[in-house]
């Protein structure tokens, strides 16, 4: 087969191979007749396409490696009692592995409470929650996506304490109920489908897996994050967001504003201030750097004033087109999109 063809093919697999070797064959890509995958307890990834011989499961870091680092067009597999023998152009490799007895994941065959299907917008929109979440374990409901499914409708959420978004989709689904959806699966999907360029498929959800069948043979599972405690992310939002507020369009050169602003402030996570008054938003950041002072035009916002983190801020630049700044939080919009930032002291 084509070298280069399967290194592309691991490399979309990779995320779901384990990076500890507690359980060993977690840590391998494991072939069969008609399939690539790998698993490592938290998500699992299946691609179509094997490598037509007796099923194997090798060290994943050894093979794509090995693979990697080789120029030969060809790559051909055996499987030996010993070993599985790898032959790349004048290059033998010998690796040991598991045999077919010793796989650890078997796909779930489950009933799915909830199936929508994917678009280039779905995909969008979990990318943008994905901006937002954390990666503190000790906070389960802040780990993934939450997929709010409200009757006939899908409304995503995410969380990292510092910001809130969420996401009115237009994906339609007959099931119901709120779940967790792992940050790794969603990272994973949008990664195989921007890569092969394809955002057609079906996404299921239940409350034990979420399951993406992409229209290319990719297949992506995963575990739903136990969450005992979920956040009511609207209830947040509206508690944070005024009735009322007024959203004004993104002031021209605030990009630029913010940019400069953290080459003095993310060094040491130092404040910067937001004042709106008379129609102009003055931002100032002082450190013992130095100082940066910019003045922009922002039009038809009511006098305001906010201690921020320049970086939330420059981070939700890129989801909107209008902002609304009060005293506890900052928010941004765009479409179905809105971000909520909370204020430094709020």
């Amino acid at each position: 087969m084509k070298r280069a063809e399967l290194v592309k093919q691991l490399e979309l697999v990779q995320p779901a191979v384990a990076d500890t070797n507690l359980v060993l064959v977690n840590t391998c890509f494991v072939f069969k007749d008609k399939s690539i995958s790998a698993n490592n307890e938290k998500i699992a990834i299946v691609s179509k396409g094997g490598v037509g011989t007796t099923p194997f499961a090798v060290s994943g870091v050894a093979l794509l490696g090995l693979l990697q680092n080789s120029h030969a067009e060809e790559v051909d597999f055996k499987v030996t009692d010993e070993s599985v023998v790898i032959k790349t152009g004048k290059s033998v490799f010998k690796l040991p592995y598991f045999k077919e007895t010793e796989f650890m994941f078997e796909e779930p065959k489950e009933k799915w409470v909830n199936v929508v299907n994917l678009s280039d917008g779905l995909l969008n929109e979990i990318g943008i929650c994905l901006t937002t979440v954390s990666s503190d374990e000790s906070k389960p409901a802040f780990l993934g996506v939450c997929f709010n499914f409200e009757g006939k409708k899908l409304v995503l959420f995410s969380t990292d304490g510092d910001a809130i978004t969420r996401c009115a989709t237009t994906a339609v689904t007959e099931g119901g109920g709120i779940y967790t959806v792992p940050t790794g699966f969603c990272e994973a999907l949008l990664k195989i489908a921007l890569s092969t360029e394809t955002s057609q498929g079906k996404l299921m959800i239940n409350e034990n897996w979420a399951k993406a069948v992409l229209n290319n043979g990719y297949t992506i599972y995963g575990r739903m994050i136990l969450n005992n405690k979920p956040v009511d992310h609207q209830q947040v939002m509206d508690e944070s967001l005024k009735k009322g507020t007024q959203f004004v369009a993104l002031p021209l050169g605030l990009d630029d504003a913010l940019a400069r602003a953290r080459v003095l402030a993310d060094p040491e996570s130092l404040p910067t201030s937001m004042t709106v008054k008379g129609g102009k938003l003055q931002l100032w950041t002082t450190t013992h750097m130095g100082d940066i002072k910019d003045e922009l035009n922002i039009k038809g916002h009511p006098d305001a004033e906010a201690i921020v983190h320049a970086s939330l801020i420059h981070r939700s630049l890129k989801i909107s087109d209008q902002m609304a700044i009060l005293e506890g939080v900052t928010a941004y919009k765009h479409g179905g999109v809105l971000q909520i930032v909370a204020n430094i002291g709020a």
